[in-house]
């Protein structure tokens, strides 16, 4: 007979340990690791900004915003809102302040 388990909720750390959190952060750098994303992330912390204008103030293509705002927005390290027929985006400042805490205490072994 085969079990499985769905384990949901604040404390996943505890059954998954260091491993989980090492796949987490290594996927966290992968994101900041590429120029373009770094220079959307810089944009957003200033202020919200919808695709198009992202676009031009990066010398960009709207698809190419769009590709990288995905991988943002997987990682919960942007958010949305609906303003008539426009998506501003907004840089998620607390989520991405935890993910960098949790780098220093799990690298620095704190």
């Amino acid at each position: 007979q085969n079990f499985s388990f769905v384990i949901l909720g604040s404390k996943n750390d505890e059954f998954y340990g260091k491993k989980a959190t090492k796949d987490r952060l290594q996927k966290f750098f992968k994101i900041l690791c590429d120029k373009k994303r770094l220079d959307i992330i810089d944009l957003l912390g200033e202020r919200p900004h919808y695709v198009q204008e992202m676009a031009e103030k990066l010398n960009l293509t709207s698809a190419t915003i769009s590709y990288h705002m995905n991988f943002l927005y997987s990682f919960d390290l942007v958010c949305s809102e609906r303003d008539e027929h426009r998506v501003y985006y907004s840089l998620n400042k607390e989520k991405a302040k935890s993910m960098f805490d949790e780098a220093v205490r799990t690298l620095l072994h704190q």
